[in-house]
């Protein structure tokens, strides 16, 4: 049986694209232990159905310019239930390493903390921190945009001291083997004191304007009534 794994997705269908391309890439060239032996696998057992119909359509996908013939299998094994569990059984079953391996990795890699955007004032220390799992290790990689962040291959990213010219859009890439994942984007953005300052005091003089011109209204309106008392 496959060794066990972290947060494994319940069904084929549910793994990430590159995933499938990659596992029907390796069972369309492999003779032997093709798609055609995983599919004698899953039709010998008894929890899954698969028909000489089925076989022939799927057989039929190397008649297209980009069919495969593996991924129309994945799909209707997906369809008919078989889990990522079930399909690593078969795969080790059938002695297929390479794509055996391939599923684990891919399967077990899952980002846990993503990062958080943040707004700081220059000077200060900015952490940025992603973590994920996966088999059997996991490399990371900081991106500012499209440019790799230099000495940015940990789970956490310190910036200090951090400055104007740190501001910007920040990812991690987590990757174990050549099965990659993006984390979410986080916006760091990083204002300069005495600006910042001027601009409140802005602010403050904005609402104090409106707050006495209120006022002036509120007692022009009183002393048309009759009701301003000096």
């Amino acid at each position: 049986m496959a060794e066990s794994m972290q947060h494994p997705p319940s069904t084929i269908n549910s793994l990430k694209e590159q995933t499938l391309k990659k596992l029907s890439d390796l069972l369309d060239k492999t003779d032997g232990r093709g798609w055609r032996k995983l599919a004698e696998f899953v039709g010998a057992d008894k929890r899954f159905k698969l028909s000489s119909e089925d076989l022939d359509k799927c057989s039929l996908k190397t008649l297209d310019s980009d069919g495969s013939p593996s991924r129309s299998l994945l799909h209707l094994m997906g369809s008919r239930g078989v889990t990522v569990r079930d399909l690593l059984d078969f795969l080790q079953a059938m002695g297929h390493t390479e794509a055996f391996q391939l599923l684990r990795i891919s399967a077990s890699l899952k980002i846990l903390v993503q990062p958080v955007s943040q707004a700081v004032l220059a000077g200060q220390s900015v952490r940025l921190y992603c973590e994920a799992t996966g088999y059997p290790t996991v490399e990371y990689q900081w991106f500012r945009k499209n440019t790799e962040v230099q000495n940015g291959n940990t789970p956490e990213l310190v910036i200090n001291p951090v400055s104007i010219n740190d501001t910007g859009w920040y990812i991690c890439r987590v990757n174990s083997g050549y099965v990659y994942e993006f984390s979410l984007w986080a916006q760091l953005e990083v204002y300069n004191f005495s600006a910042t300052c001027g601009e409140l005091l802005l602010l403050e003089n904005y609402f104090y304007s409106i707050l006495l011109n209120i006022l002036c209204n509120i007692a022009y309106h009183r002393k048309q009534n009759g009701l301003f008392q000096i």
